[in-house]
């Protein structure tokens, strides 16, 4: 409950017993405060005046000189008694206050026995720094992997629909995928359309990145990182799910890159779970994605400040009759 939010407002209106109730906000710009301020009938709900000032200076002053300009405003020629019509009042740093939001949790299993991931040591032998660095244990491929319950890892859900119309700014700071052990670490990866993606190589040897996007809008590369070239920087500027990127240097190594142009992905950890933040209220179709088995959907509904579970179960392909 804030206190821009009408149907709150009335609703302390009537606990408390008032007639009308005034609500509003203070929010700061650099130096710059804003008060908006606004009374609300509680029997109708509906707004009577509304009033907003600015001031630039000490915080002191604007709850002296501000908050009585904006209560003048409001109240017109009659005076107005704060003890009986009280001001609520947040100072928030944000350009506004954030609308109630939800969130989709659960857990992806892989139903049946899981497949043994190939161990890959063998071939790492062909680069001796490679080989190195996985003495102690070996080293398996990812295209499937599962805990002993199924819990399955590396899938990635995307809010696939329900977002249309709607705009996102990709963030400033950098997804990041690191060439450690000559492993792309981590296999699979979630971004937004337009955010920055620091490829790294920490292993001192040749590596090349090649990206094989299908989408028209996003730019293939095939990049060389020798051993002393330790970061390079790219994105994607089309949805895509998902792209995929190899080594040529190194055949066993992949990676999945999603792109959407919205924030709310995620993708499955060591126990197969996974948690989407922020969703505002609405109906949205889940996609869950994997490599090797077929993708699921699934419906959710968010109607505020909720977490909402949605489990995923996927299965072995059924093997067609002819084979």
């Amino acid at each position: 409950c804030t206190t821009t939010d009408a149907e709150c407002i009335v609703e302390i209106g009537r606990l408390v017993g008032v007639e009308q109730m005034v609500g509003g906000s203070v929010i700061k710009f650099g130096k710059l405060y804003s008060i908006s301020a606004r009374i609300i009938s509680v029997e109708t709900g509906k707004i009577i005046s509304t009033a907003t000032y600015d001031h630039e200076g000490r915080l002191e002053d604007l709850l002296k000189l501000g908050m009585k300009k904006v209560a003048d405003d409001l109240a017109g020629d009659k005076p107005v008694v704060l003890e009986e019509k009280p001001v609520a009042v947040e100072i928030e740093e944000a350009v506004s206050i954030a609308p109630p939001s939800g969130s989709v949790t659960g857990t992806v299993k892989f139903i049946g026995k899981a497949p043994r991931m190939k161990a890959i040591n063998k071939q790492m032998a062909a680069d001796p720094l490679c080989a190195a660095q996985h003495q102690d244990a070996p080293v398996r491929t990812e295209w499937l992997v599962a805990g002993e319950n199924g819990e399955l890892k590396n899938v990635y859900i995307y809010v696939k629909e329900g977002l249309e119309g709607q705009e996102f700014s990709p963030p400033e700071s950098a997804a990041t995928i690191d060439q450690n052990g000559c492993i792309y670490i981590p296999h699979v990866l979630g971004v937004q359309v337009g955010q920055p993606i620091e490829i790294l190589n920490s292993d001192g040897t040749l590596h090349n990145v090649h990206a094989l996007p299908k989408v028209d809008g996003n730019d293939a590369f095939n990049v060389a990182m020798p051993g002393m070239r330790k970061k390079i920087t790219k994105q994607f500027d089309k949805s895509e799910v998902m792209i995929r990127i190899k080594c040529d240097v190194h055949p066993w190594m992949g990676a999945y890159v999603g792109v959407v142009d919205h924030p709310y992905f995620a993708v499955t950890d060591d126990s197969g779970t996974y948690t989407i933040e922020g969703l505002p209220p609405g109906n949205y179709t889940l996609e869950a994605w994997h490599e090797r088995l077929k993708t699921l959907t699934v419906t959710v509904t968010i109607e505020g400040d909720e977490t909402v579970e949605a489990n995923f179960n996927f299965k072995r392909p059924e093997k067609k009759k002819d084979e």
